[in-house]
């Protein structure tokens, strides 16, 4: 795996003075909503980074500071008495806090913002670091945990890569790292203990595939050329929908909404073959579903692909792209099933040589919110 470019967060900037007046305190949420608002204009973190810490930002709101302003706008519009002026009144609340953060971002700017980013990176590194550590407690070795598969030769690569960047990025504050992720891993393994072994075992899948998926992403992207970084974009507040933009110089960015699925391929009943799919926009126009990693080189020209609209009952085979393809394998989707109002979601089927009989087969789906995609698309 290529490694990524480097993000060395400079020393601790001095602490001003104190105001006559100061500030209420700022909490977790406040932090990493900074962070944020100054990663979405600064692109000083790697793409997986800037998601995993807009996961960690959302993962504070309960019991925050803006938590509380929102409850209080709710209570103040009527609250149980008129749900829907409540409503409007909490997103406006939201959306004014998430705004303070985007208007102090870019009045401290990227350098006068650096303590907010190292506290971003860390709670990012945090979150991915304990996903890697719960992979290797459950999957590590044979048997692995109820329902699990030992990890794959790609998932102990992806593994050494991060921790070999985390070393070289924190440093002397490696260990208090490691606690960090050890602590929340322990959390995490406690939350899938209380669940029953099933779903237990669905949790951890989807956890990991997240993690392992966006960093072989973030692999695919270099391999390309391109360097990804995180797009908080405004879907009903500011800094609301966390895309992945790869960007290169004299190319149209490429956007994503959704974290990569990883497909399990069968043949006859029998799981073989195993890929990451994504669906890529691209800003100046076209969206191509992506299949890369795992078996997917050596099982490029035999897919077959549907792209499913739900609200609009159409199936459509998707032609294979033979040019310009940045994945394994690539397929074109056509702009007017993105285009259709009536579809709210998407299933993209993927199958080996044969058509698309069905999409019983859950290993071989992966959905899409399409309601994103409009604002994915915009500049």
């Amino acid at each position: 795996m290529k490694p990524a470019s480097l993000v060395l967060l400079s020393a601790l900037l001095p602490v001003a003075a104190a105001a006559a007046t100061p500030p209420a305190p700022e909490d977790n949420y406040d932090r990493l909503g900074m962070a944020v608002a100054l990663e979405n204009t600064c692109s000083m973190m790697r793409g997986f980074e800037g998601w995993f810490m807009h996961k960690a930002w959302t993962a504070q709101m309960s019991g925050s500071n803006v938590d509380g302003e929102i409850e209080a706008a709710r209570r103040a519009a009527g609250g149980l008495g008129d749900i829907t002026a409540s409503a409007e009144a909490g997103e406006k609340a939201r959306a004014a806090a998430h705004k303070r953060f985007a208007d102090k971002a870019r009045t401290l700017g990227c350098q006068g913002g650096m303590a907010y980013l190292r506290d971003g990176k860390m709670a990012a590194a945090t979150m991915f670091g304990s996903t890697m550590l719960t992979a290797q407690q459950n999957r590590s070795s044979a048997p692995p945990a109820t329902g699990l598969t030992v990890l794959t030769a790609e998932q102990r690569g992806l593994h050494s890569a991060f921790v070999a960047v985390a070393q070289a990025d924190f440093g002397v504050n490696l260990p208090l790292l490691e606690q960090q992720m050890g602590k929340l891993a322990q959390q995490r393994m406690g939350q899938y203990r209380a669940q029953q072994p099933v779903m237990a075992a669905t949790l951890q899948v989807r956890d990991h595939d997240e993690a392992f998926g966006l960093l072989r992403l973030e692999s695919q992207a270099q391999g390309a050329g391109y360097q990804p970084r995180l797009v908080a974009l405004n879907r009903f507040a500011p800094l609301d929908l966390p895309v992945l933009e790869w960007r290169k110089a004299g190319s149209a960015p490429v956007r994503f909404a959704q974290v990569p699925a990883r497909l399990r391929l069968a043949d006859a009943g029998v799981l073989k073959w195993q890929a990451y799919a994504v669906l890529a926009v691209c800003q100046g126009g076209g969206a191509t579903l992506g299949l890369f990693g795992e078996d997917a080189p050596a099982l490029a020209g035999r897919f077959q692909a549907r792209f499913i609209n739900d609200g609009a009952n159409t199936a459509v085979d998707l032609a294979r792209q033979s040019a310009d393809c940045l994945f394994d394998a690539c397929f074109s989707v056509p702009d007017a099933l993105l285009g259709n109002v009536r579809a709210a979601k998407a299933m993209v089927v993927v199958t080996l040589e044969q058509p698309v009989k069905s999409y019983a087969d859950e290993s071989n789906v992966m959905r899409i919110d399409l309601a994103t995609l409009p604002t994915v698309m915009k500049p």
